[in-house]
């Protein structure tokens, strides 16, 4: 009985043939209805069976063949009227080749292809570790760059994907950095510290802030140098920017003096332009800038002079 829920007895039993499923014959209507749907693409299927049923009736009928094929065909009902019902097995419809039934997944493979370590980008020898990804993609690493990476950074995931290296992972780098004879620190104590970490990110986010300050002041010089007159410029200087600009650039030189020298040389590029187009400088101001700038990195001005 075909109902406009679901289809007759006979047209699931032909999807399930179609799906192999096992011991359909013994499930109700409603319960091998039920597993079409949820198991497999039951409007699929559906669009499947109607195009295989399409094309059969479609496709020529040939005529019987003559001689022999009659003969046989007259011998093998002569056979299987001789045969018992339990012989008679059923023998399941082969399975069409089609697009829209579900394929069995294939399992992913845990072995690592790449020949370069990630970090370096140099080739891998034999001092490497291997780490299998949760979706089951394996990658080698060199051993001796990752611990540094580690130990360096306080990252402990993967450098790729950001995938957190959990206790099992960082002691089997332990473990096999020892058997390597390689004299490296331990991640999984490195791990155990996390604090000394979180004092080094807040300092470098710090730095990076007053850095940024920075930035912006001589941004402003360079922008009141070619739009100001000479007196709001002078005014602008002497009571704005280079007050803000001696106290965030003392900071950082306190924190890192190599750095705050390479960050003045940044900033007086900055100032004089790209060679093909200078810096306008109408009115003088810019040797100025350059030299108040230059004195503020060799500390002879420093922030007290301004009242900071």
């Amino acid at each position: 009985m075909q109902t406009r829920s679901s289809p007759s007895i006979h047209t699931l039993h032909s999807l399930a043939r179609r799906v192999h499923l096992e011991g359909y014959q013994q499930l109700s209507k409603h319960e091998l209805y039920a597993r079409l749907r949820k198991g497999f693409d039951y409007q699929r299927l559906l669009r499947a069976q109607y195009r295989t049923k399409r094309e059969a009736d479609a496709a020529p009928e040939l005529p019987p063949r003559r001689g022999r094929g009659r003969k046989r065909d007259a011998a093998t009902a002569e056979v299987d009227q001789k045969r018992s019902p339990a012989e008679s097995v059923a023998v399941p419809a082969p399975r069409l080749k089609d697009d829209h039934c579900p394929e069995p997944k294939r399992l992913k493979s845990y072995r690592a292809y790449n020949k370069l370590d990630p970090i370096m980008f140099t080739r891998l020898g034999k001092k490497k570790f291997k780490f299998v990804r949760p979706n089951g993609t394996a990658i080698w690493y060199d051993i001796k760059t990752l611990v540094q990476y580690i130990i360096k950074t306080g990252e402990f995931r993967e450098p790729e994907t950001r995938i957190e290296f959990s206790a099992q992972d960082l002691s089997r780098i332990d473990a096999q950095a020892a058997q390597f004879g390689l004299t490296l620190p331990s991640v999984v104590e490195a791990r155990k510290n996390m604090k000394t970490y979180e004092e080094k990110r807040a300092a470098s986010e710090a730095s990076l802030c007053l850095e940024r300050f920075c930035g912006e002041v001589v941004a402003d010089m360079q922008r009141c140098l070619e739009q100001y007159d000479p007196e709001t410029l002078e005014m602008c200087l002497v009571g704005q920017l280079f007050p803000s600009y001696s106290h965030f650039f003392q900071q950082i030189r306190e924190r890192d003096p190599e750095h705050a020298k390479q960050l003045v040389s940044h900033h007086v590029t900055f100032l004089k332009g790209p060679p093909n187009k200078p810096t306008q400088d109408p009115f003088g101001f810019l040797p100025i800038i350059l030299n108040f700038v230059k004195d503020v990195s060799q500390g002879t001005r420093t922030a007290s002079e301004f009242g900071f």
